[in-house]
């Protein structure tokens, strides 16, 4: 049985789905926020887990694939029991939940609970230490510090992964925004700040088990995408096409990818007009899809499979 943790609206989650289908393979689908996952005592007194109507054990999941989410217990409640004695089980349940997790970990899967969010920082320090190009980066929470370099454009995005909030203009964007001096009050929030650096082309990599993707988009060639191919132009789209990277820099990645304990990941990189690769992030939850059905890559196939290898082996 293969278990996957994702959300109701990830249609790549469903693509994989198929696939599993298409090889007899037996599968459970965990949605973020899903309230009907219980934990159980099956009839040989062995710890279960109870969705909906089906019960299953440790032994009974092959493998498992942390999109999205991850296992999350919700006790039944119930009138009878105190105050205390709710915390009690809370924490209780909260144990279970850790000990299924970490031996879900020792099993076959693409990354773990703990994998699903990286911090960014971390990663450009060890993409470094690898050796790796990265542009420059500092934190600034004033104007000066921003006015050191008349001659170099800034970017900034947040570190979080979550949406900047606009507050005085109601705005939410994860995108890549340019940093505008004139507009810049004196003081601010401490800041990730970025070197921006004019690119040729940008990459977009998903990485499976040391297997690699790649795909070139010329964002740059359209004021509308330079900074973020995600400000789409739906009249005039950006050119995707499939791209091999040089062996130096696969092997760049799969050192950090191992480095990061991330066995899958959608990884991004600028090449310069010079020709020069520039790492700028990793994301374990990012989008395939985008890279797999322009290039005719067949992911979700090969994700499927990697999923159900010991199963089709026995």
């Amino acid at each position: 049985m293969v278990l996957i943790f994702s959300e109701s609206s990830d249609n790549s989650t469903s693509s994989v789905i198929e696939w599993l289908k298409n090889y007899n393979s037996n599968y459970i689908r965990f949605n973020r926020g899903d309230e009907n996952v219980q934990l159980t005592v099956n009839e040989h007194n062995e710890l279960a887990v109870k969705f909906n109507s089906q019960i299953f054990t440790l032994d009974d999941v092959k493998s498992s694939w942390f999109r999205r989410s991850f296992l999350k217990f919700f006790r039944v409640s119930s009138s009878e029991y105190k105050s205390g004695l709710n915390v009690f089980n809370e924490e209780e349940l909260h144990w279970f939940t850790d000990y299924f997790l970490n031996k879900l970990s020792d099993k076959k899967s693409i990354n773990t609970a703990k994998t699903l969010i990286i911090n960014k920082l971390l990663v450009l320090e060890k993409a470094i230490e690898i050796g790796f190009n990265v542009p420059e980066y500092f934190f600034a929470n004033n104007l000066k510090k921003l006015k050191r370099s008349k001659s170099t454009e800034y970017i900034t995005k947040g570190i979080n992964g979550n949406p900047f909030i606009n507050i005085s203009e109601l705005e939410t964007s994860m995108r890549t925004e340019i940093l505008n001096k004139k507009s810049c009050p004196e003081k601010f929030y401490p800041t990730f700040i970025q070197e921006y650096i004019k690119k040729k082309y940008e990459l977009r990599i998903f990485y499976l088990h040391e297997k690699i993707w790649s795909m070139a988009i010329f964002s740059q060639n359209d004021e509308k995408t330079k900074y973020d191919f995600r400000n789409y132009n739906k009249k005039n789209p950006n050119r995707f096409v499939p791209y091999n990277i040089p062996i130096k820099l696969k092997n760049k990645i799969i050192l950090l990818m191992k480095a990061l304990n991330l066995n899958s990941g959608s990884i991004d990189i600028i090449v310069t007009e010079e020709l020069e690769y520039y790492f700028l992030e990793v994301n374990p939850v990012g989008q395939f899809g985008m890279v797999s059905i322009p290039c005719n890559y067949n992911i979700e196939k090969e994700i499927a499979l990697f999923l159900i290898e010991d199963e089709k082996k026995s």
